[in-house]
């Protein structure tokens, strides 16, 4: 079976070698197709054959998981108890663990033993039983407080009745790690403002094996948007909670829509980067998520509607636009009349947004097929005849501009879906957004940026680069509208007003990480960056800036970018440091 697997594995690679190099060909003609195979070849060897690895893959992030677990797992208990005892601040807690006609007394167990097993004591236990099961006396050696009126089992009179701090409430599927309020309130005592804690994640099986983390990134609400990727078990302050009606417990949505509902009322959510918590059930979400999701843009007042999104488990927020505003779209090139025509082409050709105009920058194009192509165009050139510096020539653009908004686009991109900057436009006209950022792809189908994340040594890098786009990747976050930190400017919208406002592109950055800064000093004004996957184009890789430069890293642009910010080495807030290169655990 596997060697059958292998050969169909190499003739659907075969036959998809043969569509891109016909499409190669057919752009760019014989003499390039065979130089770019050659590299390919050269690179790959004989990978460009071999059998997909995503299985060794996948194995490889299980054995490091376990290695991290294994350096996780080292409690001294003694100096635990010590370090509480040393605490100023000590809030209490409360746990609500529900009980439905899908809770087995195993499960009601492991689930109350994680409890009660807390480093830190100070908390209270409930148990919430909307099954018809009668469970009160086989858990009558843990030390259970009862709930006296559970009114269609609605929050708020569940609330009304427990005097903590702090209160999570949890299905019985859900195990606690044992330092999980340790942690916090370790967390609390450094700041005391937080309103919602939440926690990484992973999966636990029947053997008690714990596999697939979830390394959450911070608070992310476009992320929250397009899938609950805080989870099923999450703590509120009790006072963020007495404000929330209408939530009852035997919701199906109930994790989601209660979480939506604390987000409009605050926005002081601390994540504690550990995996604390395992869930025993692996989520489906329901039609009725789609619902919470759908009230809570209401509630908020977003023109929008709900989809399902492009993976399982993922939804689309489609934010409506009720008009077009001008878009400049700036495109720098030299002597690249090819990959330029192809990219304006499908401008004109596949964009269903019509309120748009094209500056092109050229920097001294010298030949004749070039020269005479861009005098052929109906559009804005502006001559930059210095060396090479990106930053420097899209400003010189972005002054001529006439839009409202301003699309750095690199000329060796092509658009693949007539909605693109539709759905670009759509989300950039959130008053809370300062820049968007697309789906990039390479010719082979693989993906070239999903935004960008930085380590903390400062260095950055595309996300999701070369997974293929149909792949699962890691928790399809390459598939759903997201905050990133920053975006690549090789195709970027933002608002001219606030481009102009940021002053624009810093021109130290001559070539890497102008981008970032960018997005960096429009994040600093109070405004988010957001990733969108239903904007895809096709993207070369810098094809003319390769050309011009010959590098593929600049350690000076690094080294000022991080004198510049500092706090980048403090880590990427979307992009948890448990995470290495592209989702790797880190070592």
């Amino acid at each position: 079976m596997t060697q059958v697997n292998s050969a169909n594995t190499r003739i659907r690679k075969l036959k998809k070698l043969y569509s891109i190099s016909s499409e190669i060909i057919r752009q760019f003609g014989l003499k390039y197709y065979i130089r770019t195979a050659l590299e390919e070849l050269t690179t790959q060897k004989g990978k460009l054959f071999a059998p997909d690895e995503l299985s060794s893959i996948q194995k490889e992030f299980s054995i490091d998981y376990e290695t991290y677990l294994q350096r996780q797992n080292t409690h001294n208990v003694e100096s635990i108890q010590q370090n509480i005892s040393k605490l100023h601040k000590k809030p209490k807690f409360s746990f609500l663990l529900i009980i439905d006609k899908h809770s087995t007394l195993e499960n009601i167990k492991q689930s109350l033993d994680s409890i009660s097993d807390q480093f830190y004591e100070n908390f209270n236990l409930y148990l919430i039983n909307l099954s018809t099961k009668q469970i009160s006396t086989k858990f009558s050696s843990y030390k259970i407080n009862v709930i006296k009126k559970q009114n269609e089992h609605k929050i708020n009179e569940i609330i009304s009745q427990i005097d903590s701090d702090f209160i999570g409430i949890l299905h019985s599927e859900i195990i606690l790690q044992r330092d999980l309020l340790y942690q916090v309130v370790k967390e609390f005592n450094q700041d005391s403002g937080s309103d919602i804690f939440y926690f990484d994640e992973d999966y636990m099986d029947e053997t008690s094996e714990r596999s697939n983390p979830f390394f959450k990134p911070d608070w992310s609400p476009y992320l929250l948007r397009s899938m609950n990727y805080l989870g099923e078990f999450f703590l509120v302050r009790n006072s963020i909670l007495q404000q929330i009606n209408d939530v009852e417990l035997k919701n199906i949505n109930f994790f989601y829509d209660l979480i939506f509902r604390c987000s409009e009322i605050t926005q002081k959510f601390s994540h504690i980067s550990k995996p604390l918590f395992s869930n025993k059930k692996n989520t489906q979400y329901h039609k009725s998520h789609i619902t919470a999701l759908s009230n809570h843009i209401k509630r908020i007042g977003l023109d929008a509607t709900v989809e399902n999104g492009i993976s399982s488990n993922t939804f689309r927020v489609h934010y409506n636009l009720d008009s077009e505003p001008k878009i400049s779209i700036l495109i720098p090139t030299k002597d690249n009349n090819v990959l330029l025509k192809r990219c304006i082409d499908s401008i004109k050709n596949n964009t269903n947004y019509k309120n748009w105009e094209i500056i092109i920058i050229d920097n001294n194009s010298v030949t004749d097929k070039s020269i005479n192509y861009l005098k052929s165009l109906p559009y804005k050139i502006v001559r930059y005849e210095e060396p090479f510096n990106y930053a420097k020539m899209n400003n010189l653009a972005a002054a001529k501009a006439n839009g409202d908004y301003l699309l750095f686009l690199n000329d060796d991109t092509k658009a693949l879906e007539p909605d693109w900057l539709t759905e670009m436009v759509s989300i950039c006209k959130q008053d809370n957004v300062g820049a968007v950022g697309s789906k990039l792809i390479h010719n082979n189908g693989t993906i070239q940026s999903a935004g960008t994340a930085y380590l903390k040594t400062g260095a950055g890098f595309h996300v999701f680069e070369n997974l293929p786009d149909s792949e699962f990747g890691y928790f399809n976050l390459h598939n759903v509208i997201r905050d990133v930190y920053t975006n690549t400017s090789a195709c970027l919208l933002t608002k001219k007003v606030i481009f102009t406002e940021v002053g624009g592109f810093d021109t130290k950055f001559d070539l890497f990480y102008g981008d970032g800064d960018l997005c960096v000093k429009i994040r600093s004004l109070g405004y988010d960056i957001v990733y969108t996957p239903y904007a895809k184009l096709l993207h070369d890789g810098s094809f003319t800036i390769r050309k011009e430069t010959d590098v593929f890293f600049s350690v000076e642009n690094h080294q000022y970018f991080c004198r510049k910010w500092p706090h980048i080495k403090n880590g990427d807030p979307f992009y948890n440091n448990n995470l290495d290169w592209n989702y790797s655990i880190a070592k």
